[in-house]
């Protein structure tokens, strides 16, 4: 059995097996010129870094998750804020009592979200940020009729899925998520909002496309 002094050993000792084990520089790890007395060489510091790097990344994944949740509230007051706006001035320009959506697609919605604090807009798309995803994830809007709105948000992280469906649906009169419904007040039979079936509904990821009906 090895004592215990035999495992410190010095510290050429230690730069021969790394030259041998962690090949981090395409020479070996010669002998010491030192950043000041007692430094470390160019291949140590390396190898350092790229460990802490490999740390801030798996970090980041698992608070990801945590950053979308915060933002749900946030978004639901947005959304249902601009839907208010939109339909006070289709009031506001005569059309009364009957709201009119006839035409309404998402250039037309992005006006109403353009200084949200969650939202990022173009000109021309909605950035929910909902989604630990690459590529843009969409509020898309389009006239049902002329008497309902929808607004889908794509690819939603189950992080989100359930709490901005239960806020959003208060609003809405219709709501699906991934193609279930989960309410309809707009049947001869009217389904209330099923927070269970929403939560059973959400798939894990960012995966999930949320479709709400506004009248």
């Amino acid at each position: 059995m090895k004592s215990v002094q035999s495992f410190f050993k010095p510290r050429d000792q230690w730069r021969a097996w790394l030259n041998r084990h962690v090949p981090v520089l395409s020479t070996p790890l010669k002998s010491p010129r030192h950043i000041g007395q007692g430094g470390f060489t160019l291949g140590e510091l390396l190898l350092v870094l790229v460990i802490i790097g490999v740390l801030a990344v798996i970090g980041f994944r698992s608070v990801q998750p945590i950053i979308i949740s915060g933002r749900v509230e946030a978004s639901a007051t947005d959304l249902n804020n601009a839907v208010q706006r939109i339909v006070s001035a289709a009031n506001s320009s005569g059309a009364g009592a009957t709201v009119s959506y006839s035409g309404f697609t998402t250039t037309q919605l992005i006006p109403f979200l353009s200084s949200s604090n969650v939202y990022r807009t173009t000109a021309s798309t909605i950035n929910h940020r909902l989604s630990t995803g690459s590529a843009p994830t969409v509020v898309a809007a389009s006239a049902l009729s002329n008497a309902a709105l929808q607004i889908t948000f794509a690819q939603v992280h189950d992080a989100a899925c359930v709490d901005l469906t239960s806020l959003l649906q208060t609003a809405a009169v219709i709501v699906s998520v991934n193609g279930t419904s989960v309410k309809d007040s707009t049947l001869a039979t009217p389904t209330v909002y099923n927070g269970v079936t929403a939560a059973t509904s959400c798939t894990s990821g960012s995966t999930n496309s949320l479709v709400f009906t506004f009248q």
